[in-house]
């Protein structure tokens, strides 16, 4: 699947910088100048960026639909539930919330695997592409789109965003079944401060500001300042283009520091 521009000054305003983890996320680690502090795996180097930073985003992967519409419900309802709660210390997290959490986990995991590994643009087998004077040009595919409508192109394939915004949408409802029991742990740390990987792959911790995130299958509580290095070490090592923090020099013990193995601190929960 290649990228595909919209037209001049994107008239119908399709999202083309779609946000992997929400920008509203990104903030909760805001320092004074309003910027995050970024690791840069591939280059090993250090920088400042806003939420609105190109390595937070996928460039219209999915189709305008699946970003305005239940994804932008799931994150409506974690933000809501943040402002609500979160800012509080509190170990409480009502079976309604723990629904949020876990939505909000497992769309930022799958939109993290289908950014990486987009399901490519298709055609549909025993069916012709539509004549020239009958294929829709590019202002009326948009328009479809922005309303919610899958179009075939004049070339006879089926944009891969639509197949990325199903495949998203379906993937979330079968984790949500899988684990309907799932407990999350509020964890709050004192001193130490949490990173936030662009992902975890299979360990599900979901970061809320620095001093605060969710867990699953832990118990909620204050942890100390070496829990908290050992979970930002199990996610540097998870991370696989960057991390970032409100402030790193508060994120880790010295290199010598020996970590636990991940299966002491959390169950594998995602396949």
């Amino acid at each position: 699947m290649t990228y595909e521009k919209p037209q001049k000054r994107n008239p119908h305003q399709l999202t083309v910088k779609q946000h992997i983890f929400p920008n509203f996320c990104v903030k909760q680690f805001y320092n004074s100048n309003n910027r995050v502090e970024l690791f840069d795996k591939n280059t090993n180097k250090v920088s400042y960026v806003t939420g609105s930073d190109s390595l937070f985003c996928a460039k219209r992967v999915w189709d305008q639909s699946s970003e305005s519409g239940y994804m932008k419900s799931i994150e409506d309802k974690y933000e809501d539930m943040l402002k609500r709660t979160y800012h509080k210390v509190t170990y409480q997290i009502s079976e309604q919330d723990q629904i949020t959490v876990g939505e909000m986990f497992f769309l930022w995991m799958c939109r993290y695997q289908r950014a990486n590994a987009p399901i490519p643009d298709q055609v549909l087998k025993n069916i012709l592409p539509p004549k020239p004077e009958d294929s829709f040009g590019k202002d009326q595919l948009e328009q479809l789109e922005k309303i919610g409508v899958i179009s075939m192109r004049s070339d006879g394939y089926i944009s891969g965003r639509f197949f990325n915004g199903t495949n998203i949408q379906q993937k979330i409802m079968e984790y949500k079944l899988l684990h309907k029991h799932l407990k999350w742990g509020v964890l709050h740390s004192s001193n130490a401060e949490f990173i936030v990987p662009d992902t975890y792959e299979d360990i599900a911790v979901l970061p809320i500001s620095p001093k605060i995130c969710f867990a699953l299958h832990v118990a909620s509580g204050h942890i100390s300042d070496d829990q908290v290095f050992q979970i930002n070490n199990i996610a540097r090592s998870k991370s696989k283009k960057f991390y970032f923090a409100r402030d790193m020099s508060y994120c880790f013990a010295d290199t010598s520091y020996k970590i636990k193995t991940i299966a002491a601190f959390q169950k594998k929960v995602v396949e």
